[in-house]
């Protein structure tokens, strides 16, 4: 929000470490829809488009994660050609930061063995549940069925068409929030999503008043402390170390594998493509893909 200057700080500060570079984009409320990012996607004809919230953080090995992700979501999509993209060619969402999904029955992509995977006991609550073959270090990409929270996400121009007019072409009074539009979208097979589980993104708490937390709740109270969630090596809570020259970060789990980590020497394990049905993840049987 442009009185929110402090999380616009936060934002550039994290992404500074990890050298990219994000263009902030006012938020607004509910009666000013028309005016978030996506639009922008479609008058600046954006080929893609990755939108974070404005309390986002993220794992110090965010571009690592997504280099696997990408080739999770190829092969997810059955995408073996050439692609304009890393990520693929038949999709138009990829919900790369949320608060609890639901995968559809089909090929999955599963990764064993991720330190920087969030245990599923430090998970914040997933309006969801947790999908399928969800485990401690295990990484999951898949299309998705439904969502929730829209934390991260990235959007095609196609898929920023799609969204807008699935959001300004809904009769009056048949409104949802943000997310859950996207998740109905989803759902009904208007957007192609696909979705990592756990997100890829997760919160920063900054201490101070809880009020400050949200731009459309006053809640009371006061966080003593700043609290990343949702991640294992918070760049948020790593800035000072990196900012300092240290070359490792910590985790900010206690219970975390590997409690210090260069991020420099760190190389995250490939994974397999299986499949989802009704009985669960399965392994491949030729014929069936």
């Amino acid at each position: 929000m442009p009185n929110r200057p402090d999380k616009r700080d936060y934002i550039t500060l994290a992404s500074s470490i990890l050298q990219f570079h994000p263009e902030p984009v006012n938020g607004v409320f509910v009666d000013d829809i028309d005016k978030k990012a996506y639009p922008s996607v479609i008058q600046d004809r954006i080929s893609t488009a990755f939108v974070l919230e404005d309390d986002a953080d993220w794992d110090v090995n965010l571009k690592k994660q997504l280099q696997r992700f990408a080739s999770a979501s190829q092969l997810v999509q059955g995408d073996t050609g050439p692609s304009h993209s890393p990520y693929g060619d038949l999709w138009d969402l990829l919900w790369i930061g949320h608060c609890g999904i639901q995968y559809k029955t089909g090929p999955i992509h599963v990764t064993t063995d991720d330190i920087t995977t969030v245990p599923l006991p430090e998970l914040p609550r997933y309006w969801h549940g947790f999908p399928a073959g969800a485990d401690n270090g295990t990484r999951l990409v898949a299309r998705m069925h439904d969502g929730v929270c829209s934390l991260g996400y990235a959007i095609t121009y196609l898929g920023a068409q799609k969204l807008l007019s699935a959001l300004s072409l809904t009769p009056k009074g048949d409104g949802a929030p943000f997310d859950v539009a996207i998740g109905r979208s989803c759902q009904n097979g208007w957007l192609r999503c696909i979705a990592p589980f756990p997100s890829l993104i997760g919160l920063w708490k900054a201490a101070g008043p809880k009020a400050r937390e949200s731009d459309i709740h006053n809640d009371d109270g006061w966080i003593e402390k700043e609290t990343p969630v949702g991640t294992v090596y918070s760049a948020m809570d790593n800035a000072h170390r990196l900012l300092n020259g240290e070359r490792t970060v910590h985790a900010v789990l206690n219970d975390a594998p590997a409690p210090e980590i260069d991020p420099t020497k760190l190389e995250l394990p490939e994974g397999t493509l299986k499949m989802l049905d009704d009985t669960g993840i399965n392994e491949i049987i030729k014929g069936n893909v």
